[in-house]
């Protein structure tokens, strides 16, 4: 699962700078290899953290539901975005925003 050709919608890269994708992809990838249960549907949450200093934080929630589970990961980007991500193993693995869905 999310071993296949991976792809991208037009909202997505409307809407979602390639360095958080990669991001994302990566995110992926890190939970595949932990050898824990993965469900095709993952989601990724981003939200704007500001740190005491005023500097802007993407912060990624990566979780699914079955089996529950979720992590958080808050990482410096040039561009820090709001948005809900769906990444779907269907037989290809495409990542789109959650209103494309």
């Amino acid at each position: 699962m999310f071993n296949n050709s991976r792809y991208v919608t037009t909202g997505v890269m409307a809407e979602v700078p390639v360095e958080q994708q990669l991001l994302m992809w990566s995110i992926i990838d890190k939970f595949l290899e932990s050898g824990k249960e993965v469900d095709y549907l993952q989601v990724m949450e981003l939200s704007i953290h500001v740190d005491k200093s005023g500097r802007k934080e993407q912060v990624i929630k990566h979780r699914q539901e079955v089996p529950s589970y979720q992590q958080e990961y808050i990482v410096t980007v040039e561009k820090p975005i709001k948005e809900k991500i769906f990444i779907i193993d269907d037989g290809n693995t495409t990542m789109l925003l959650a209103n494309e869905y």
